[in-house]
């Protein structure tokens, strides 16, 4: 069939209709008249092959099977069945080619088909052509709308056709400007209220998000009365044109967030969802939606006809292969997960408790399951900045991963250091200098921080400050035992303990390290209450150190840039083990899976600490007394959180608590800026630390942890953060530490 207004197609993917020229007035239509005659009216007059036949729906239990070897062995199957899929316009779209409708099409080969289409209202100086179609959802005719991202002459119309279908939420995933091309103009008030037509929207209330924000309006049309309506928009900010999320966790988070929307106001009208041109983007989250839907109803997926059918209704949705094996990756990242993980505070203890009872089925506990699941989802996803770390060596032996990450000194985050270039070519591992580094999302905070290895050279010092100018770093978290390694080379002033005062430390004098210079401005130190026997190995709970990091001016560049940082040290920090080095020397530390199996055996144990009564009166706030740390003693007494020979110098969870604080403070005093964290491999500690301020911030704000989407979601750019079993318990423990913070949960609701 003859392709409209649209290049030829390659490989079976759909024109790219971002590549259309979206700045042309007058799009040409040369043969729209011709052509529309031999398109067809509606699906009805369509005699294909039915897609079940075709490609039968795949039942839930069997999705794994189907999709990762697919992906492991580089199987074409998937691509052959995008392929297959009906191309292009196949349908009338005549009310999107008439003259006086061309201007408000965003794109010349995205047009509306007519059996489909939104259908406005309209008074006789009015248009009732928008550039929309209804798409139906699992079981739910017209479910929702799929439109282009609106333009400066249908803005007015949009809002006429969201008044409407009375519809109530908006998903928007795009951007108003991408790569520097316009993708859809801005149809809101960033504040107060602005008058679109007949319809008022005045901004009540905006959230922000590392991957969204959610934009809530009340909503008026002057020619309707008095009434209002609350409309949501969520706002996806992190789908990147032509292309796929990295991860599908933060989107699945996002349906979440519609799906619990119960209210009938929201459920029973269509929701509007638009990109740019309101086919790729947008048919892969309706295929996605529709699809979770059918596997929860039927407990099986029909990838395949669900797109089909879209595509009656609507030209080319979900355009290229990436988005349609996209929607298998999100598929099986949603239906692998068990609902279950999701625990309210109120619930957290006793839901841990029975998280760690063993499976009779497994003999593991079901704790070890999920973290079982947890693991197998890395084969799944693989990213630039994870090519060349060596799995095969990464085998939960910290000490021999530090060798491994001390030798290497590979700069892995080539997407930090080297902006807007390829990736650079393979280099010798043993002139490699620069550290390896990744920007890692908070739960509000897009790029919350930035974590790399130690610096062990005097060049990856000189990148160390680089970077951390670049990215106007405000903190550093130092995970490295400066006091006690032996091949540590300082990258800061030093602080003398011996000169300890009442006021802090005394200052080094200034430090020089290649074009950079940095000054001591105060430092001091964040201690522990000490509990009987525990005081000798830790002295110190962390340093403080504060100081302003200068760029020093040379020929080429004379600018002198200054930031001000603050230092976060945990040294002398790591636990004792229980044997000597002599006593231990000749031993290999045990493996994760070593480590899950005398945690399962401990299982009783922590079960036997975790419980509480409710009428307890020694909850306590961080930092009044001893007894989080007293519950951290008691934990190594019970052999849980020294399950293995190398994990038992994990930091303290009350340290972590009392970090986080402290870090808290300094965020909302300076501005919330990217903080780099650093451990010896770039992995262990730092991305428990990222993972721990996830979990605490979204504690805060919903008021429930998901402990396995938080480690599913900081995995995302480096997958090896949250490494073993151990870690996730520690995590959990962490949790229930910082709730038993407070006197009661409804305290610390109202702390919040």
């Amino acid at each position: 069939m003859k392709e409209l207004h649209a290049p030829p197609v390659a490989e079976g993917h759909a024109a790219d209709a971002d590549d259309c020229d979206d700045d042309d007035d007058d799009p040409q239509y040369s043969d729209d008249v011709q052509l529309n005659k031999i398109l067809l009216s509606d699906p009805s007059e369509l005699k294909v092959t039915s897609s079940s036949k075709l490609h039968p729906p795949i039942p839930v239990s069997e999705l794994w099977n189907f999709v990762v070897p697919r992906k492991q062995y580089a199987d074409d199957k998937i691509r052959k069945e995008f392929n297959e899929l009906k191309q292009n316009v196949i349908y009338k779209a005549t009310a999107s080619c008439r003259a006086e409708n061309r201007s408000k099409n965003r794109y010349c080969n995205v047009l509306a088909y007519d059996h489909s289409r939104v259908v406005l209202r309209c008074s006789p100086h009015q248009s009732d052509y928008i550039n929309a179609n209804y798409i139906d959802g699992f079981n739910k005719p017209k479910a929702y709308v799929a439109c282009q991202g609106p333009t400066r002459s249908t803005v007015n119309d949009f809002w006429r056709m969201v008044w409407q279908l009375n519809a109530r939420i908006i998903l928007m995933v795009t951007n108003l400007v991408e790569n520097g091309r316009h993708k859809c103009d801005i149809y809101w008030p960033d504040a107060g209220s602005s008058k679109y037509g007949d319809i008022v929207v005045q901004l009540k209330h905006l959230e922000g998000y590392a991957d969204y924000k959610i934009r809530t309006f009340a909503v008026a049309s002057s020619s309707n009365g008095a009434e209002t309506r609350e409309v949501i928009q969520l706002h996806f900010t992190t789908w990147p044109d032509n292309g796929v999320p990295l991860h599908p966790t933060a989107l699945l988070e996002l349906r979440k967030r519609i799906t619990n929307k119960n209210d009938a106001n929201f459920t029973e009208h269509p929701i509007v969802v638009h990109c740019s041109a309101g086919v790729g983007r947008t048919g892969t989250y309706i295929a996605l939606d529709s699809l979770l839907e059918q596997a929860e109803q039927e407990k099986r997926v029909d990838v395949f006809g669900c797109v089909n059918n879209m595509r009656n209704q609507r030209v080319n949705m979900v355009q290229t292969v990436e988005q349609y094996i996209f929607i298998y990756d999100a598929l099986l990242e949603a239906l692998e997960k068990s609902s279950t993980t999701v625990i309210s505070c109120s619930e957290f203890r006793r839901r841990y408790a029975e998280l760690m009872t063993v499976d009779p089925a497994t003999n593991m506990s079901y704790l070890h399951r999920e973290f079982v699941s947890l693991q197998s989802k890395n084969v799944l996803y693989s990213h630039d900045d994870d090519d060349d770390f060596d799995d095969d060596n990464f085998d939960g032996d910290d000490d021999n991963n530090e060798k491994i990450a001390t030798k290497k000194q590979k700069n892995v985050g080539a997407k930090i250091a080297l902006k807007k270039k390829k990736k650079p070519k393979k280099i010798k591992k043993a002139v490699r200098e620069e550290p390896r580094a990744v920007l890692v999302d908070g739960y509000r905070q897009k790029a919350a921080f930035l974590v790399m290895q130690t610096p062990l050279t005097l060049p990856s010092i000189d990148y160390f400050w680089s970077i951390i100018l670049q990215h106007k770093c405000g903190a550093i978290i130092s995970f490295d035992d400066e006091d006690g390694a032996e091949d540590f080379i300082p990258y800061c002033p030093k602080v003398e303990r011996s000169k300890c005062n009442s006021e802090g430390y005394e200052a080094a004098e200034t430090f020089t390290a290649g074009s950079f210079s940095i000054q001591t401005i105060s430092s001091s130190s964040s201690s522990v209450a000490p509990s009987p026997g525990s005081c000798a190995d830790h002295p110190l709970c962390f340093n403080e150190q504060e100081f302003i990091l200068s760029f020093k001016p040379s020929a080429t560049n004379n600018q002198n840039n200054e930031i001000i940082i603050k230092r976060f040290s945990m040294n002398n920090w790591r636990r004792k083990s229980k044997t000597t080095s002599s006593d231990n020397k000749n031993a290999k530390p045990p493996t994760a899976t070593s480590s899950a199996k005398n945690l399962t055996n401990n299982s009783n144990k922590i079960n036997h600490n975790t419980k509480r009564s409710d009428n307890d009166d020694n909850a306590h706030h961080v930092g009044d007394d001893n007894d989080t740390q007293k519950r951290d003693d008691d934990d190594d007494d019970n052999g849980i959180c020294d399950d293995d020979g190398h994990d038992d110098d994990l930091p303290r969870r009350f340290t972590i608590l009392t970090l986080l604080s402290s870090l808290e403070k300094w965020q909302q005093k300076t501005g919330n800026n990217t903080v780099l964290v650093h451990c010896r491999n770039g992995t262990r500690y730092s991305g428990l630390f990222c993972t721990a301020s996830y979990l605490i911030e979204r504690l805060k704000i919903e008021h429930e942890v998901d402990m396995y989407m938080a480690v599913r979601y900081i995995r995302v750019n480096r997958h090896q953060f949250v490494p073993s079993l151990v870690q996730y318990d520690y995590l959990y423990k962490l949790i229930i530490d910082y709730l038993d913070s407070f006197d009661t949960y409804a305290n610390f609701e109202s702390s919040i």
